[in-house]
């Protein structure tokens, strides 16, 4: 019985890494994910500057509104500094993080499905008629979480 555990053990592995196409295969997955990690670090930086001017701008289109009141603008309730304050920065906030990094992840989703169809008509059109059957399962637990 040993002999069999040893033998089993010690054999040699049934997959080989040393043939060229496991290799070459290894490294254009290294290639796409490097590429990954460079795209996403340009897509950060794009997306966060565009959502930065926006909010700049709205802000100080908010801050020169709020300026150009009247007096008797200001006493009304919902018109208060500490109000007007808070409205300043929490709503140009709310539009820069659906400007910038919700906006990105969005649009990376919809060209990954749309680009994961092209491919897959292309390679197996029934395959993909199933997965187009499960898409508005996906979208609705996408959309739960």
């Amino acid at each position: 019985m040993t002999d069999d555990v040893s033998e089993y053990y010690m054999a040699e592995p049934a997959i080989s890494f040393t043939s060229g196409a496991e290799t070459d295969g290894l490294v254009h997955f290294l290639e796409i994910s490097l590429f990954r990690k460079v795209d996403d670090g340009i897509q950060g930086y794009f997306f966060g500057v565009v959502g930065e001017r926006l909010t700049w701008r709205l802000r100080d289109k908010l801050f020169h509104a709020v300026v150009h009141q009247e007096i008797g603008w200001f006493d009304r309730e919902e018109n208060q500094p500490g109000v007007l304050t808070s409205r300043l920065a929490t709503e140009a906030t709310c539009v820069r993080n659906v400007s910038g990094f919700q906006f990105a992840m969005l649009l990376e989703a919809v060209i990954l499905i749309g680009s994961a169809f092209v491919i897959g008509f292309i390679d197996s059109w029934q395959l993909t008629l199933l997965m187009l059957g499960f898409l508005p399962l996906l979208l609705f637990g996408g959309y739960i979480e």
